[in-house]
């Protein structure tokens, strides 16, 4: 699932991000709480104050949730992982990691923060629940002693076995550390979380129409149908963590330049827009363009890039004003994982990162790049971990090749 959403400021130094999808579940969990829970605990209240304390409760439940994620991140940054937010959706939140944890031992401590956070929440909500009732401050108590209980929920559901969920994540680090085998401890991992997936979205849908048949039930509607959304993302999830983790194994010993495009690629600078859009990017297959004036690099360009300009001034922009400037960019070394850099591309949302060896320029990466290249292999009836070790791009010292088009 691809998150967007807007910035709300930043929590611990983590910028926090709302996606849009969280609105539907915040009005959601306010109207369960104004219609069905609060009446039942303080009767004879007036409509507008359910749906305040309603309010209320769902945004102290996603606070709940906030700093359950912040748990995961302030561990995850002590060990050296790099976090690039967090963003509440309609699943509850989700800290952006980066990178993959380093060892098991990494992987449990970033992990067993985050229910560890929702049984302190927990007890907190308890001490406050407490503290109303004492006072007879009647909606205080009430709130207190709910959101302890949904706090206890979420830690114990998160430890469910099944990735990617908290348990799922644990039980990977465990035979990750038995076995010594990261892609075996996924394997079962994303196995059960699959499952478990399963599980839940065939009992939503027993729950969805059963509610129909049996009295008492006619709330089951709604449950089922969140039953099955919720199933439906912990497999999509899984089965998303299984197919980068075969990705991995393949990858993981070939070098980011068996992939890469020779910096040979290259475009003028002068070339126009439209001419760039007609000639190499139309006619040929690389995900970007090295830009060049008097023989030296001096950016980028994509589809992308081109994209942002209007049709109608395409043939009077020339490429040196829409491309990327090379110290915008990322670099890489031409000997790192290919998996690696193409897991850390997708998690940035790079779209390209220029390849290096000594400290000089020699190749320029995408995903699309990365993707073509994938395909080229299968094709081929190669594996790539046959290719581990072999460079396939230019030798250091190499004279570069002229650019390939040449215009104006």
């Amino acid at each position: 699932m691809k998150l967007g959403g807007f910035g709300v400021g930043r929590w611990f130094g983590f910028p926090i991000r709302i996606d849009a999808s969280w609105f539907v579940v915040f009005a959601l969990v306010t109207w369960t709480f104004a219609a069905w829970e609060l009446p039942s605990e303080l009767p004879g209240r007036p409509t507008p104050y359910y749906l305040t304390i309603g309010a209320v409760a769902a945004l102290l439940l996603f606070l709940s949730v906030l700093l359950h994620e912040l748990a995961h991140s302030v561990v995850a940054r002590s060990r050296g992982i790099p976090v690039r937010g967090i963003t509440l959706f309609i699943f509850g939140g989700v800290a952006e990691m980066t990178m993959e944890a380093r060892t098991p031992g990494d992987e449990f401590a970033l992990t067993i923060a985050g229910p560890l956070a929702s049984l302190t929440l927990a007890g907190v909500f308890s001490l406050l629940g407490f503290a109303g009732g004492a006072i007879d401050l009647d909606s205080v108590a009430v709130l207190g002693g709910t959101l302890a209980w949904l706090n206890m929920v979420l830690a114990v559901f998160n430890m469910v076995p099944a990735f990617p969920l908290d348990g799922g994540r644990i039980l990977r680090a465990l035979i990750w550390r038995l076995t010594g085998n990261l892609g075996v401890a996924t394997r079962v991992a994303t196995f059960i979380g699959r499952a478990f997936g399963w599980v839940l979205i065939l009992s939503g849908l027993m729950l969805f129409l059963a509610s129909f048949r049996i009295a008492g039930l006619q709330g089951g509607q709604i449950s089922g149908a969140w039953m099955m959304l919720l199933g439906w993302f912990l497999n999509s999830a899984a089965t998303a963590a299984a197919r980068y983790d075969r990705v991995r194994v393949r990858l993981g010993s070939v070098p980011v330049s068996a992939a890469m495009r020779s910096p040979g690629v290259a475009v003028p600078a002068t070339m126009t827009v439209r001419e760039m859009a007609r000639g190499p990017m139309l006619s040929g297959d690389a995900g970007a363009y090295a830009v060049e004036r008097q023989g030296r690099i001096v950016g980028s360009v994509t589809p992308s890039d081109l994209a942002r300009v209007r049709p109608d001034r395409r043939g009077g922009t020339p490429l040196f004003e829409v491309m990327r400037l090379i110290g915008e960019t990322g670099a890489v070394e031409a000997a790192s994982s290919l998996a690696e850099v193409a897991a850390g591309m997708r998690s940035r949302r790079e779209d390209r990162v220029w390849v290096t060896r000594d400290g000089e320029i020699v190749g320029l990466l995408t995903l699309q790049d990365v993707s073509r290249w994938i395909e080229r292999t299968r094709e081929l009836g190669i594996d790539p971990r046959d290719l581990a070790g072999e460079e396939t791009g230019p030798e250091p010292g190499a004279t570069p090749q002229p650019p390939e088009f040449q215009v104006g």
